[in-house]
């Protein structure tokens, strides 16, 4: 058993021997002695008496899960030790979808990996992939059947990594489809199912888990396991402030203790958390402080930048970004602009009906919109999440990609001027170190409410984001950005660089990435 901070002897023998390589034996067990003291503190603190059994069991799925771990993720996994920083270097992209509406199946995802490497996708999210008919979420261990099987899953996963992108997909902890295995196990009398379930199915078809009971630890953990073995990277694990536990605070401490083994196995799995609550709960605490999660949504921007560009007045915006609270410098932010089950970036930027009404100025305006709030969440720090289809304009609630492919060569249609300045923008952010997610970002004191400032300071020296949300064009005094930039400044974004001797002209909806030449 695992005793203090360290393997005794007798295990780590044991363990040794379930290995043929003395490689594979060493590795095991240092990465037991780096993540089991955790997991033990916090299955302990949450199980009791009931963790010591529970850590025999869980020894040995971690012991399975490594030998089924195919060679190419090993190689990743040591890519990822040697690189901490994966996701906060300049160089990545997120991009999120739900699987039905991007490809139909996965199967046909897989034959767009190449549009995605193109626009610079370094991290492609699907919702929707886990569940039973119906689209119940929580069922682990399978795909939704209208887009495909376990193995489809596997093989988008490979080629999404022969392009470099890594896949993520949702998880829900806190309850299972009614129609799940285990519910109609319970339902036929099965008590371990019985203990691992709380009363009748919701309303909803789904029926909670009693996270109380040590089986459900293990159980999910499996699954997990599994998704990593067939190459998902970033595990979305949703509903775990509503686990059903003894106490409260024993929520953080089973995602710990879950991330915990997960990294034994597969250090090259990210884990992901849902937008935090007013409390930034997810942000974790003492123990907990940036360990519970890799990548963590940033939804400030999803609600005050809207009202911010529709009123042109930043102030509320920039109060809300202020007001977060530090970020770990574990954890990496995934800025975005809306939710994946909204109305369309092109609908809320006035793009589609300006198009509809065949007025060309009003398209204009709506593009330099659209092209503002990227460049905000590309220039922000973090991995910025792309919604499906607004890199090009689009307002149909289905990926078309024959209007995908067309926008990639003709910068003449809405469409393609998008998909070019998105492109453009990806590739700025790309050779801009400055946007290391390691450095943050503080909203500045602006001269003009419609303009919002956005500061970073960093190794290679402080970056100055400008934001014009709306229609006018301002001057902005120069004193103003020579108290952060000095006399000059390179544009990162647009390309040239600035004097600052004159008031500096904004034009309507103009983005600035502003560095010390």
């Amino acid at each position: 058993m695992l005793t203090g901070s360290l393997l005794n002897s007798e295990l780590a023998t044991e363990l040794r021997l379930a290995f043929d390589d003395d490689r594979d034996a060493e590795t095991f067990l240092l990465r037991l002695d780096r993540h089991g003291p955790e997991l033990v503190h916090h299955l302990g603190a949450v199980y009791g008496p009931l963790a010591p059994a529970l850590l025999d069991g869980l020894i040995e799925s971690l012991l399975h899960a490594t030998h089924a771990r195919l060679p190419d993720l090993r190689r990743l996994d040591e890519t990822r030790l040697l690189r901490p920083d994966h996701w906060q270097r300049p160089d990545q992209l997120g991009y999120a979808a739900p699987a039905h509406r991007l490809g139909g199946i996965l199967a046909d995802v897989r034959g767009h990996a190449a549009y995605l490497h193109q626009l610079g996708v370094t991290y492609l999210h699907l919702h929707g992939v886990l569940g039973h008919e119906g689209g119940q979420a929580g069922d682990h261990r399978a795909v939704h059947p209208a887009l495909g099987t376990l193995d489809d899953l596997s093989a988008l996963a490979r080629d999404l990594r022969a392009q470099g992108i890594s896949l993520g997909v949702d998880v829900t902890l806190d309850r299972i489809p009614a129609a799940h295995t285990w519910a109609a196990q319970a339902a036929q009398g099965n008590a371990r199912r019985q203990a691992m379930l709380t009363g009748d199915a919701a309303g909803d078809g789904t029926q909670a888990l009693n996270w109380g009971t040590a089986a459900v630890f293990r159980e999910t953990l499996d699954a997990l396991l599994d998704l990593a073995n067939r190459g998902v990277e970033v595990l979305n694990l949703r509903g775990w402030q509503h686990l059903l536990t003894p106490r409260p605070d024993d929520r953080p401490a089973l995602l710990h203790a879950l991330r915990s083994a997960l990294l034994v196995v597969a250090p090259a799995l990210s884990i992901r958390l849902d937008a935090p609550d007013p409390g930034y709960a997810a942000l974790g605490t003492r123990d907990h402080s940036g360990l519970l999660s890799d990548l963590l949504d940033f939804p400030v921007l999803t609600g005050p930048v809207w009202a911010a560009l529709h009123g042109h007045d930043t102030s509320a915006l920039a109060a809300a970004l202020n007001a977060v609270p530090p970020r770990p410098a574990r954890l990496t932010w995934l800025p975005r602009l809306r939710d994946q089950d909204g109305r369309t970036a092109a609908d809320l930027t006035g793009l589609h009906a300006a198009a509809t009404r065949g007025d060309d100025q009003d398209t204009d305006r709506a593009l330099r919109r659209l092209n503002l709030l990227h460049a905000l969440i590309l220039g922000f720090g973090g991995v910025p999440l792309l919604s499906m289809g607004d890199e090009m304009a689009l307002t149909e609630a289905h990926m078309d990609w024959t209007q995908a492919e067309a926008a990639r060569d003709d910068i003449l249609t809405p469409s393609g001027r998008a998909y070019a300045w998105t492109q453009r923008m990806v590739q700025a952010r790309a050779a801009t170190p400055h946007l290391h997610a390691g450095a943050g970002t503080r909203a500045a004191p602006s001269p003009d409410a419609r303009v919002l400032l956005l500061r970073r300071d960093t190794p290679h020296g402080p970056m100055l984001g400008v934001y014009n949300f709306s229609p006018d064009r301002i001057p902005l005094n120069p004193a103003t950005l020579r108290e952060h930039l000095g006399d000059r400044a390179e544009d990162r974004l647009n390309g040239g660089t600035l004097g600052f001797t004159r008031p500096l002209n904004l034009d309507p909806y103009a983005a600035l990435w502003l560095t010390q030449p």
